[in-house]
């Protein structure tokens, strides 16, 4: 996902938005780049989001940077 204003974009609320029952309780990861934070701040962002929708943040693995 790209980072937008420091934060998620709204295709990407709204897609979550659109399908959340059939996303709800299914593991979700994020990849995401822009900006000086290569996407961090966005991926803050929309984690309490997906966990809202029920969905199910996973983990890094041990080897990820950060």
């Amino acid at each position: 996902m790209p980072e937008y204003n420091h934060s998620y974009n709204a295709a990407l609320k709204n897609a979550l938005d659109y399908l959340n029952r059939e996303w709800a309780y299914k593991p979700v990861g994020f990849v995401s780049y822009g900006g000086v934070s290569g996407g961090l701040r966005a991926v803050q962002a929309i984690k309490p989001v997906v966990a809202a929708l029920r969905m199910t943040p996973r983990a890094e693995p041990p080897d990820a940077p950060g």
